[in-house]
């Protein structure tokens, strides 16, 4: 297994100037980005992930920074970093590294390797991957609805 680097700051992103050429998330963040609708556990956590977003989702020849890549991180990351649970780089709570295995088992996916966001919109949320991943989860209704949604269209 690789191990991927400690993250000590988040590092600052703007999808306008200077994003970064890689984004660290954690296994289970790969299942939030995907259905994130606005809610968070702060605002400053809601803004953070709607800029990591904005700049997973630029497009080819829109004139800003290529579409980084996402590398798989152990513990604590990028989007972590405006997390309210998130104490000294640790989460005060056991289950994200649960779901974190779970995600890594489902997805084969290995702390340290690279995806972007063509990887993950290929993935198809199902409510069963849903529920395999996310057992416990205390945004796992709000996630059913936006799958439940999705698949009526």
């Amino acid at each position: 297994m690789i191990k991927s680097a400690k993250l000590s700051a988040a590092p600052a992103l703007d999808n306008k100037t200077d994003a970064p050429a890689l984004i660290h998330l954690r296994p289970h963040h790969l299942m939030c980005i995907q259905n994130y609708r606005g809610h968070g556990y702060s605002e400053a956590f809601q803004q953070r992930m709607e800029t990591i977003l904005d700049v997973l989702r630029q497009r080819p020849g829109s004139g800003l920074p290529p579409i980084p890549q996402i590398r798989i991180a152990e513990g604590a990351d990028d989007l972590c970093a405006a997390c309210p649970h998130c104490l000294e780089g640790k989460c005060e709570s056991d289950k994200p590294a649960v779901f974190d295995g779970l995600v890594s088992e489902r997805m084969s996916l290995e702390t340290g390797c690279m995806l972007n966001m063509e990887d993950l919109q290929n993935t198809e949320m199902t409510l069963q991957l849903l529920e395999e991943c996310c057992p416990g989860c205390s945004w796992l209704g709000l996630c059913r609805e936006i799958i439940m949604d999705k698949q009526k269209k």
